[in-house]
């Protein structure tokens, strides 16, 4: 059975990107490597995405594994979860009134059904 590692790394896209071309390769094809800032999370960035309790380090391996299950049911190598994108997916739906909802857009709604195609 192969070696393999499952490598998990938060990147800050805010310090940008390092692209190395090394010429002095041997072989044929240079060899590219492409290395970004590692970062930091904190609390205040993804409300939406912090769970509210201490992570124990059963939980933590649970979560691990179910990681490792979910590659390997579905054929896959890597993944990329923006954090942003994930933390807007995970806001609480907002209750407003029809006055409010025109006083956040702007403009006047009306409220129409859907047409049959």
């Amino acid at each position: 059975m192969g070696r393999k590692e499952l490598l998990i790394s938060l990147i800050d896209k805010n310090y940008g990107v390092d692209i190395n071309i090394d010429t002095t390769s041997s072989s044929r094809n240079p060899r590219q490597t492409i290395s970004f800032q590692s970062g930091t999370l904190y609390k205040d960035e993804y409300p939406n995405i912090y769970l509210n309790h201490e992570i124990t380090d059963k939980e933590f391996n649970i979560a691990i594994d179910t990681i490792i299950t979910w590659f390997k049911d579905h054929s896959i190598s890597n993944i990329n979860v923006k954090l942003d994108d994930r933390d807007k997916e995970l806001r609480p739906c907002v209750e407003m009134t029809m006055e409010e909802l025109e006083k956040q857009l702007g403009y006047k709604v009306k409220i129409v059904t859907e047409k049959e195609n």
